[in-house]
């Protein structure tokens, strides 16, 4: 991910920050990342995280929205209604 914008090249001189930094994304998330291809809804992905990971992904629904949250909010997706 590229850190753009002002406050990102700031922190790049002063403060040592790298101009690219590598995201790291583990079992769950990585499944979940995969599963987006912006014509499932995100209850067909939750189904689909059920159907792989069963019981060890409860509370799958507000497990799933926070990382749908944290990755709109970090421009990775864009959710539509």
């Amino acid at each position: 991910m590229e850190n753009k914008g002002f406050t990102n090249r700031l922190a790049q001189k002063f403060f040592k920050k790298p101009k690219i930094s590598y995201i790291h994304i583990e079992g769950m998330g990585s499944f979940i990342f995969g599963c987006i291809d912006g014509k499932k809804s995100v209850y067909e992905i939750g189904q689909m995280v059920h159907d792989h990971f069963g019981e060890e992904a409860e509370p799958l629904y507000e497990r799933l929205s926070v990382y749908m949250k944290s990755l709109e909010k970090n421009e990775f997706v864009k959710l539509v209604k």
